[in-house]
């Protein structure tokens, strides 16, 4: 399941990446004053702002879950006596995961300011 969420919070990011890309393409100065008027009063903006905002709030939870998993495995790495390859193994595989969400979390939030 966790793997789902964080499925949705690429596709957020990716999202984000490509409105900045089109809000990055050169328009006339009259043509991006115009989409900006009809965008700041639309309903249906303030509609979306809001749930994306609600969405910004749990992506916000999973990174502070994140940010928990990773120093629960850095405690975890430096205390146990590790003898077997295969904890070695899970191990890192569990600290490449709890990295990753930790690197998708943070980015996501960070380009959603």
């Amino acid at each position: 399941m966790a793997s789902l969420q964080y499925t949705f919070i690429f596709l957020l990011m990716v999202t984000e990446v490509v409105i900045f890309g089109l809000l990055l393409i050169p328009l006339p100065v009259t043509w991006r004053k115009n989409m900006f008027n009809v965008l700041s009063k639309s309903v249906m903006v303030k509609k979306a702002l809001f749930y994306v905002k609600i969405m910004y709030s749990f992506v916000f939870f999973m990174f502070v879950d994140a940010v928990l998993k990773l120093y629960k495995i850095h405690q975890r790495e430096d205390t146990d006596t590790i003898l077997d390859e295969r904890m070695i193994a899970q191990l890192r595989m569990s600290k490449f995961y709890a990295q990753r969400n930790f690197y998708l979390t943070g980015f996501t939030l960070l380009l959603g300011l």
